[in-house]
């Protein structure tokens, strides 16, 4: 099955259950309609989680799958 990137983020972010899949993609396609404007904002938003853990703050659950976001 051939994914793009917004619905490789949505299954990531839906996998704990909290939010619906198809709640997800939809606002990630409404906020970033391109992939590069998403992959832009993953890599930013990855960079400030990674900048806080290694200033010392507690882990968040979402930066434990950022690897998978890369």
């Amino acid at each position: 099955m051939n994914t793009d990137y917004h619905e490789e983020v949505a299954d990531i972010l839906s996998a704990n259950g909290a939010i619906s899949r198809d709640r997800i993609l939809a606002a990630l396609r409404a906020q970033f309609p391109t992939e590069d404007e998403l992959r832009w904002f993953m890599a930013a938003y990855l960079d400030i989680l990674e900048t806080l853990t290694d200033a010392g703050y507690a882990p968040i659950a979402f930066f434990q799958i950022s690897p998978a976001l890369h």
